[in-house]
């Protein structure tokens, strides 16, 4: 039986969509048929490194209209985000999109309720859940009696030069948010999704603190969510540290075991534990981890055998309330609801 290849759209050329590009050019399951941004000449590099044949577009609906494509990547500003998404899945497009979900909580119910009217997948980019030392990670806090407590930390740096090169950046309207919408939020689904019960409370505050003269969205953040079991996460994240130090993040678990990663290495109670070393190359930023060729790899098998999203709009929608609880806080305990 011949293998299926899927047809592949990336919309939104920037950064990220080099790193998208790169994981479906080196795939036997994919074909990108077309590239789409509002500038062509960021559209028209990409298709001369990934993909010669494919078609370039400035008009994202006219290339859904004009190519159907399967698949289709949004790797575009955040505010745009669930509009593509919610007319993509109305098509019967499956979609690939890069975190985060969407910038509100409305946006957020509107997304999930496109996916069920829907019968196309939809998968968000969270795709450090599936990079070996998390699979690691989350199988020794199962192994140890599940999560009791969990705390986390990301020390980056972004300031006047990221926040100025383009429009979008540092906005409330377009970015959402910065170091949590933006930097953090990987760790904060990482840990997220390392509890079984649902979150049903936050407490915290955002600030900006260093980068408000050419930025509207915080640098800093700090808070506690509460989960249904009375399990607590502890997080605290900042944009004005000197360089993107490596994420710290821990459980302790019900057996009183300490899993802990940092610097891509998993301890137990302060041991090392050897991990299979992982060989895929990192595109783009470290930063950006090696998980999106595994991430898209999943999707598509998804796709194609009927199976269920490894990485499933609910789970993300779990991270993304708790983001858009902080964000209304300043300090007060904002109790969820279930979306």
């Amino acid at each position: 039986m011949s293998k299926v290849v899927l047809r592949a759209a990336v919309i939104g050329c920037g950064a990220i969509a080099k790193t998208h590009s790169r994981a479906l050019a080196d795939a036997d399951y994919a074909e990108i048929v077309s590239f789409t941004d509002i500038i062509p000449e960021r559209a028209e590099a990409l298709k001369t490194t990934f993909a010669p044949g494919a078609a370039v577009y400035t008009d994202w609906r006219r290339m859904l209209d004009e190519v159907a494509p399967d698949v289709v990547h949004v790797c575009t500003p955040h505010d745009l985000h669930k509009e593509m998404a919610c007319e993509c899945l109305g098509r019967g497009i499956n979609v690939y999109l890069e975190k985060p979900a969407t910038i509100t909580e409305d946006e957020l119910s509107e997304l999930l309720a496109a996916e069920k009217a829907s019968k196309a997948k939809i998968t968000v980019s969270f795709q450090n859940r599936r990079i070996i030392p998390t699979r690691l990670f989350y199988s020794l806090i199962e192994e140890n009696g599940g999560a009791k407590a969990a705390r986390g930390m990301v020390t980056w740096n972004r300031g006047r030069e990221y926040y100025t090169a383009d429009e979008w950046h540092g906005t409330l309207e377009h970015e959402g948010g910065g170091a949590m919408i933006n930097q953090a939020i990987h760790t904060l689904d990482m840990l997220v999704n390392a509890f079984p019960a649902p979150a049903v409370a936050v407490q915290g505050q955002v600030a900006n603190w260093e980068n408000r003269e050419f930025s509207e969205v915080e640098d800093n953040a700090g808070f506690l969510v509460t989960f249904e079991d009375g399990g607590k996460l502890s997080f605290y994240a900042t944009n004005d540290y000197p360089v993107d130090a490596k994420n710290f993040y821990e459980v302790l678990t019900h057996n009183g075991t300490r899993i802990t990663c940092l610097e891509g290495n998993v301890y137990k109670n302060g041991v090392k534990i050897d991990i299979e070393e992982d060989t895929l190359p990192v595109v783009g930023k470290a930063c950006w981890g090696r998980g999106h060729a595994v991430a898209i790899r999943e999707f598509y098998e998804a796709i194609v055998t009927g199976g269920e999203v490894p990485i499933t709009l609910a789970s993300a929608a779990r991270t993304m309330q708790i983001l858009f609880a902080l964000y209304r806080s300043n300090g007060t305990r904002i109790p969820l609801t279930q979306l």
